[in-house]
């Protein structure tokens, strides 16, 4: 009756951790050898693959005989040697594959050979076995030395299964050793008597603090003896006047007695503070022991509260002092098993008990009370109280049992990383379930991508025409907040009046048709657009209808995957200045292609015969400190290649874009009609100056950066100006050839990929240095130094 209880409980408590069935390794006892290895993922078919190991140089000739279970037969058998193997199945169940490479060849790998079994007829496990004539020639003999399976040769063997499906029961881990260990105790509360604390360390001490409990009118007389570790020395205070009497008793045992006249009492509940020097690598207990007293203030300090007293009993404590950094991970016995169906095992088994097997990931030896402890209803325990509370030693017990269903209650296990600790309740011999912890390490975190914003206005301070429109655009970037993802936009108009303004507008890029309406004006308000696309732009665009200052403001938030809230927005913000709205008409060029906020100039679009005549002035009035560049400039300007920033300026020692400059180039040398496609991450189709970065990337004067952008907003170096330049002259089959002027003084700061730019421009007359001797690679390019090498150059 009891075996059919025991089965009914294994098939219901049955949780045994389900292993890879369609994979087996088995290894050979020892190298040199031969390892089989089983692949299986249905009843019906299975491989078997042999491997050489210990055979460093490789092998050149073997022979592989296996015997197979009945049932099972080989459908193909192949080797990486080349040619065909021999296959010839000798007698029934036994196959034998030979084979060898000539001219001391060896394998590609370490596989010998490959079966192919069908299992016909296999209605239980079956062993494959490597037998009878089996060897491996070894190359460093040229294959003249056999290793022979039974005399050198190591052997091996592996399973296939009738049913891949089934799982095997896991091996039983040993009963525990059970030994006269005391029997942990609940940790009694202490209700009238002294209590003890660790209150951390203080330099290389241990602070132990004792406080009396219980006593509402405070103490006047104590004495507190408490255990300390073999050897410690101890240094003991007390809150009471005078110098405490401290009487070291024994090694172990420290005891500390004090009194207060007048009926005085203690402050506050403190009886004295302990701090101990040890030299212990364990852990230890600091305990209260016989012989500690309280008087009390009611009775004068006469009567006594004693440890063991029968008659005034002072209840006694202990504290852990935690040497070693107690482990952080931690897993309860009750999380684990059922503790009422460990009581039925219990009562029905003839055998039943609990155990655990605790390994680390280095292999190394776990030490318990370091690597793990146990506890046991909030008590530490020892290593030989664990066992035998697994083992089911105290059940028994009349006046306490502790049961394995108390046990499976009370245990938890504290472990630190890399240690793993495999549980099991194993009944009569059978493992009815097995548990192990999760040790796994914990995931990386994962790193959010700041978001980026990037807000410019296509005009910063300008004078406009009545027609002109302002651009503000946001470029955005939130791929890894874009849940719930929000813009706020927001102006703040200061002088300029956006009611005044004409064609208010604001477009999203993402947004479906009708998404947003257009909006006439933002005033100070704040225009919300929900749920915008991880990445995208945000265009504003009006036309101006009054002089003064306005400033967009785009305020971004979302949430990432762990659903944490971008907290505060990102923002961004661009200003516009608008000095004056000129009635007469636009004061830009008729490109209608707006101005960088770098001072590129607007750049005119068609180049004019070069023998029209030279008009000497345009009316630039600041061009007094760049005479070197007066002709260049007006020339230019002649013939529409450039032009003024309005007021009679053209603004000669304003730094020039990238995408200005290839704008210059393209118009200079005749291609601004040419129709162009390009790229660029950064180069959007609705920019001023896509269609010339687009022609001049299709005729090679530019090639961008090579993380796919071409980076047009940024301040264009003399080098690269220079290379761009040689570049567009190649296009044109201009001839660059002219004397040797020389090395700048700073050539070693010229980058190799614009070297021989510089020295043919400066040759040919192009490019001129920086007056001192230097060229200035790095230094950004003027308004003035691009009209003139243009001038130069074309």
């Amino acid at each position: 009756m009891k075996n059919k209880k025991i089965i009914s409980l294994i098939c219901a408590l049955s949780m045994i951790i389900s292993m890879f069935a369609g994979f087996t390794v088995v290894k050979a006892d020892a190298i040199p050898g031969i390892v089989l290895e089983t692949e299986q993922t249905t009843s019906t078919e299975a491989t078997v693959t042999a491997k050489y190991v210990g055979f460093d140089s490789g092998v050149n000739t073997a022979q592989l005989v296996i015997t197979l279970p009945a049932g099972v037969t080989v459908k193909t058998a192949t080797t990486p040697f080349t040619g065909d193997p021999i296959t010839n199945p000798d007698v029934e169940g036994q196959y034998t594959i030979s084979f060898a490479l000539a001219n001391n060849k060896t394998t590609e790998g370490n596989v010998l050979a490959v079966f192919d079994l069908a299992l016909d007829d296999l209605t239980k496990n079956g062993t494959v076995q490597l037998t009878g004539n089996t060897y491996i020639g070894n190359l460093t003999d040229n294959g003249k030395a056999k290793y022979t399976l039974g005399e050198n040769l190591a052997d091996a063997s592996t399973t296939i299964k009738a049913d891949p499906s089934a799982t095997e029961p896991p091996t039983p881990i040993s009963k525990p050793d059970v030994t006269d260990a005391t029997k942990p105790a609940e940790k009694e509360e202490v209700t009238k008597g002294i209590a003890l604390s660790y209150d951390g360390k203080d330099g290389d001490a241990y602070v132990v603090t004792a406080n009396y409990v219980g006593f509402d009118t405070g103490v006047n007389t104590s004495q507190v003896v408490v255990s300390v570790p073999s050897g410690a020395t101890v240094e003991a205070t007390t809150p009471f006047t005078g110098d405490p009497i401290t009487n070291p008793d024994v090694d172990g045992k420290y005891t500390l007695s004090f009194a207060l006249a007048n009926n005085k009492t203690t402050e506050d509940d403190v009886l004295a503070v302990f701090k101990i020097n040890t030299n212990t690598t364990s852990n230890f207990d600091v305990a209260i022991l016989e012989g500690s007293y309280i008087g009390n203030l009611t009775d004068n300090g006469k009567v006594k509260y004693s440890v063991g007293d029968e008659t005034y009993p002072l209840v006694k404590d202990s504290v852990k002092v935690p040497v070693v950094a107690e482990p952080k991970n931690e897993v309860s016995l009750a999380e684990k098993f059922d503790p009422e169906a460990v009581s039925d095992v219990e009562d029905t088994a003839d055998d039943a008990y609990l155990a655990i097997e605790v390994t680390k990931d280095d292999d190394s030896n776990p030490e318990y009370g370091k690597d793990y402890v146990a506890y046991y209803n909030d008590v530490e325990l020892s290593e030989a109280q664990l066992n035998n509370l697994l083992a089911g030693a105290y059940a028994e017990d009349e006046d306490d049992p502790i049961s394995l269903a108390d046990a499976a209650r009370g245990i938890v296990f504290k472990y630190n990383d890399g240690v793993n600790i495999r549980m099991q309740l194993v009944a009569d011999g059978v493992v009815l379930t097995e548990e192990t912890t999760d040790n796994s390490d914990e995931p990386t975190p994962v790193t959010y991508k700041k978001p980026t914003l990037s807000v410019k206005a296509s005009k910063t301070s300008t004078t406009v025409g009545s027609g002109d429109t302002i651009t503000v655009t946001a470029t955005y970037d939130f791929k890894d907040y874009a849940d719930n993802a929000t813009v706020a936009i927001s102006a703040d108009n200061d002088t300029l009046d956006l009611a005044t303004s004409s064609g208010f507008k604001i477009e999203y890029e993402q947004a479906e048709e009708d998404l947003l309406d257009l909006v006439t004006k933002i005033e100070d308000e704040v225009t919300l657009i929900d749920n915008i696309a991880a990445k995208g732009t945000i265009k504003i665009t009006y036309k101006p209808g009054s002089v003064g200052t306005a400033k967009f403001t785009f305020a971004i938030t979302g949430q990432n995957e762990a659903g944490t809230v971008l907290d505060p927005a990102v923002t961004g913000s661009a200003s516009t200045k608008i000095n004056k709205v000129s009635t007469s008409g636009s004061s830009s060029s008729s490109s209608d292609k707006d101005n960088t906020s770098s001072g590129g100039g607007a750049i005119a679009s068609g180049l004019v015969d070069s023998g029209s005549s030279y008009l000497p002035s345009l009316g630039f009035d600041d061009l007094g400190d760049v005479t070197w560049a007066q002709t260049a400039i007006n020339t230019l300007a002649a013939k529409k290649i450039v032009s003024g920033v309005g007021d009679n300026k053209f603004d000669p020692n304003a730094a020039l874009t990238r995408a200005a400059y290839a704008q210059m180039l393209v118009n200079a040398i005749g291609h601004s009609t040419d129709s162009a496609d390009t790229y660029f991450d950064d180069v959007p189709t609705d920019a001023w100056f896509y269609h010339n970065v687009a022609v001049a990337s299709q005729l090679g004067i530019v090639s961008g950066f090579g993380d796919g952008t071409f980076r047009p907003n940024d301040l264009i170096t003399r080098e690269q100006m220079a290379l761009m330049t040689q570049k567009a002259a190649v296009v044109m089959g201009k001839s660059l050839i002219g004397a040797d002027n020389g090395t700048f003084t700073d050539d070693a700061d010229i980058a190799d990929w614009s070297r021989d730019a510089v020295y043919t421009l400066s040759d040919a007359g192009i490019i001129n240095g920086m007056g001192d001797g230097t060229f200035g690679p790095q230094a950004n390019a003027t308004r003035a130094q691009a009209a003139v090498i243009i001038y130069n150059a074309f």
